[in-house]
């Protein structure tokens, strides 16, 4: 697997460099205690609370750019965060998709 990321500055984009590969999505999950981004009502909840698929965050890929650049959500608390990308294999985003890039992000 070849990759390339950038990350920008607040706001916060993240550009994960790769051909297109199909259904890309992102989760998030916070060092600290490993609670998770609720993508679905904009909120950290423990990961207990919160469905896989609605922490994933679809992630579109863009010939323009030749990757997936993804916003960190604007809402995000600030702290240290695991972005983590997976690969969706069925029709939703489940904890078998596999993962294709992850890397820790402070915000």
């Amino acid at each position: 697997m070849t990759y390339r990321r950038d990350i920008e500055p607040s706001p916060g984009r993240i550009v994960f460099f790769k051909t297109d590969i199909g259904d890309v999505y992102v989760r998030l999950i916070r060092t600290k205690d490993l609670a998770v981004w609720n993508a679905d009502a904009s909120e950290v909840d423990e990961a207990s609370n919160v469905s896989w698929a609605n922490s994933a965050m679809d992630v579109a890929y863009s010939s323009n750019v030749g990757g997936y650049p993804w916003e960190v959500p604007a809402a995000l608390p600030g702290g240290i965060w695991d972005v983590v990308f997976y690969d969706q294999a069925g029709a939703s985003a489940a904890n078998t998709d596999e993962v294709i890039y992850g890397e820790a992000v402070w915000r």
